[in-house]
């Protein structure tokens, strides 16, 4: 039963995905007598973490009851006071867990303060929490941002028409894919040739919801007007542009918009100093959607994580813009590949070895 429990937290988890961060999204279910009397989840950095939310839903019935949470709770104070204090104090008969913080603050004293007050304390491993964890660890560590990308392509890879101009290529289930992984991620990066091209709000748009994210760019001469659809839906603005772009004044008065100077060599950005300003945001999962170029850059230099490539069972030939620059071999061990149906189209998914 213990892995039914802290799958039903894992669930919960996944609601706060995407809108904690620099926190990571937790979710708490409180048992008693076999049966789930609360459940609590983060809802964003700054608010009450799961565990707490959990324990006001549960009351005095959390004397003696069991408490599953995702992650292994917090014993620092921050926005909010140490969870460990709350779990004590409510009369909390056992504590299990399924992911040890790697945050340096926790890493194991929150079971031996637990444990010291009483109550029993258990890790509990499940590979669903584990994958979930990812990103976070990995950020935790190198303070830059698990990348994912994203980029659609025909049979014969081709991404647009051959004059670069955008073109429909996958189908409604990829386009609710696209809009998924926004949800769950905690920025976006494009390119100005990308907004350039397709004008796109790279926002959420999920069941009549929609969701503003932060959005980072790539724009290393300030090319991109205010007009653009994204400066309007997105719920923060970063441009990052070379040393030699003058801070345009056509952005004065936007508070969301911030420019970012970084350095360049041979008229490229450093995208490794991007994705360290990226991180310092407190971003774990960046979410990238762009062009051939920016994801070839990316890949070579050997940030990405994940990648989807959408496939559409279109033949452009010559009239198509080819995603492939230069050559990278997928299939030579350096990745998992695996192979999903998504309506019409498909997704091969790369995952690469983190360090």
């Amino acid at each position: 039963m213990h892995q039914h429990y802290l799958l039903q937290a894992l669930e919960l988890a996944q609601l706060g995905e995407g809108f904690c961060a620099p926190n990571p999204s937790v979710g708490a279910v409180i048992v008693k007598n076999n049966e789930v009397i609360a459940t609590g989840y983060h809802l964003g950095a700054g608010q009450a973490h799961a565990e707490v939310m959990a324990l006001q839903a549960a009351g005095e019935q959390a004397q003696g009851a069991s408490i599953y949470i995702t992650l292994e709770p917090c014993c620092h104070f921050g926005r909010t006071p140490p969870c460990t204090d709350a779990l004590i104090s409510s009369g909390i008969g056992h504590v299990f867990y399924g992911y040890a913080d790697p945050n340096p603050l926790v890493e194991g004293k929150s079971q031996r303060l637990l444990e010291a007050a009483g109550i029993p304390c258990q890790k509990l491993q499940l590979d669903e929490i584990d994958d979930f964890y990812e990103p976070y660890a990995y950020w935790m560590q190198h303070k830059t941002p698990w990348v994912t990308c994203k980029i659609a392509q025909t049979l014969d890879g081709k991404i647009a028409n051959s004059d670069g101009t955008p073109r429909i290529i996958t189908g409604r289930a990829l386009q609710e894919f696209t809009h998924q992984q926004r949800l769950i991620s905690d920025g976006i990066l494009t390119t100005s040739r990308t907004v350039l091209m397709d004008d796109p709000q790279m926002n959420v748009r999920l069941r009549e919801k929609t969701i503003a994210k932060p959005v980072y760019i790539l724009d290393r001469t300030l090319i991109l007007e205010p007009t653009a659809k994204l400066i309007a839906t997105a719920s923060k603005v970063v441009f990052f542009h070379g040393e030699g772009a003058e801070p345009a004044k056509k952005w004065h008065g936007m508070a969301h918009v911030q420019l970012q100077e970084v350095p360049e060599k041979n008229e490229k950005l450093c995208l490794d100093t991007i994705l360290q300003r990226i991180g310092e945001q407190g971003c774990h999962r960046l979410w990238v959607e762009s062009g051939g170029r920016c994801f070839n850059s990316l890949v070579q230099r050997n940030r990405v994580h994940q990648a989807f490539l959408y496939i559409s069972p279109q033949y452009l030939g010559t009239i198509g813009h080819s995603l492939w620059d230069g050559a990278w071999d997928v299939a030579a061990g350096t990745c998992d590949i695996q192979w999903y149906g998504a309506g019409r189209d498909g997704i091969c998914e790369l995952r690469w070895p983190t360090n």
